[in-house]
């Protein structure tokens, strides 16, 4: 696995990092409604196998060049009892490419004093690859534009996909949209409200919090 995109700072199309300009207000009056996927890169680790070709060695490798700090893969672990390395090599990479990124992104409007600031987790898991695709990268896409019969879908979410999870996560989108709220409580950081989306959607307070603060100081 490679480091995650950055930005380039050129002083031309991109003169300032965009977590900067946000603090000082560049999205000023922008409404935010910003999430992640709970198993986003199992999309690049199933289809490949690298899942099962993972090891506690590349773990501890992947850990280690991200900054994780020591008893950060026992913390993982621990989380989720019987999983493989390759389990938590997805949970460790989507926290580091896609989930804090997304954070620092709510934090910055929020810093920036914009309080119309959302934050969302799909957690709806795919049945293809025999079930091991969990809530990965896309597999969002056809639900939040209830887009189910959509032949080019079904590899991500199978071919009889619940049409209550597209009614939940679109329905949410839509408010959005037409209204300015999704439907649940804005993001802060005191208590990091966030919606869980299933088939129906449940709220949580700063999810897997614990694991959120091990990446806390990593660049």
């Amino acid at each position: 696995m490679g480091q995650p995109p950055l930005p380039v700072i050129d002083g031309d199309a991109l003169p300032d990092h965009p977590l900067d300009a946000l603090r000082r207000g560049a999205g000023s009056g922008v409404r935010l409604l910003a999430g992640w996927n709970r198993d986003d890169t199992r999309i690049g680790l199933v289809p490949t196998g690298m899942i099962d070709l993972a090891d506690e060695r590349i773990l501890s490798a992947v850990v280690g060049a991200y900054g994780g700090p020591d008893g950060t893969i026992e913390l993982y672990r621990a989380a989720r009892p019987g999983a493989s390395d390759g389990d938590l090599l997805a949970a460790v990479t989507t926290d580091c490419f896609i989930r804090v990124p997304v954070i620092r992104v709510a934090e910055a409007h929020l810093e920036a004093g914009e309080a119309d600031t959302w934050m969302y987790r799909f957690d709806h898991e795919s049945p293809s690859f025999a079930g091991r695709l969990g809530a990965a990268h896309a597999v969002e896409l056809p639900y939040v534009f209830d887009l189910l019969d959509e032949k080019s879908s079904q590899v991500l979410i199978g071919d009889e996909p619940p049409q209550v999870v597209a009614d939940t996560a679109h329905g949410a989108w839509v408010r959005f949209v037409a209204e300015g709220d999704p439907g649940w409580p804005r993001y802060n950081l005191a208590n990091r409200s966030t919606a869980l989306i299933d088939e129906r959607i449940t709220v949580a307070d700063d999810p897997d919090g614990a694991e959120r603060e091990v990446w806390t100081n990593r660049p």
